[in-house]
């Protein structure tokens, strides 16, 4: 979708959380929801490149990871 807005970008409040869970010294289970408060919201708008601003929309993820004891 392009987004068709000049000058600033209005302002907007945004939500992030994340909850995380160690099940052992290795492996960690978390939930991450970003810009939990609106659907989708603008960032960055600049005049000098004529870059539009883009639209953030709003994401829930699982993140597994698992360390292998490397360093």
């Amino acid at each position: 979708m392009k987004v068709q807005v000049r000058g600033p970008v209005p302002s907007y409040t945004r939500l992030d959380f994340q909850a995380q869970w160690r099940a052992n010294q290795q492996f960690t289970v978390s939930i991450v929801g970003s810009n939990l408060l609106d659907d989708t919201h603008l960032e960055e708008s600049t005049d000098l490149f004529d870059i539009q601003p883009s639209e953030v929309r709003r994401g829930v993820f699982v993140h597994f990871s698992y360390d292998f004891g490397g360093y």
